[in-house]
């Protein structure tokens, strides 16, 4: 997907996003994402609302009796 992030009519940030969902296997589903931001002309600074910075990508899960989450060191029950 791309996408465009505008301040006005001028867009400021270019954003591409690639998600590969691969099969099933032992019961679990990796899934790639990546996220490209390229700034359309000048540096951009990302900042929230006060005493917050930018979170990045957020997932939600639906209501299940169990969620595992594997992080690249293994299952955490950590947020990120």
């Amino acid at each position: 997907m791309e996408n465009g992030w505008f301040a006005g009519d001028e867009m400021v940030m270019g954003e591409e996003l690639r998600i590969e969902v691969h099969p099933v296997s032992g019961g679990s589903r990796s899934i790639d994402i990546k996220l490209t931001w390229t700034p359309a002309r000048l540096p951009v600074k990302l900042r929230g609302a006060e005493d917050k910075s930018y979170g990045g990508l957020t997932f939600r899960f639906g209501s299940r009796s169990r969620t595992l989450i594997t992080t690249p060191t293994g299952l955490t029950n950590d947020d990120w």
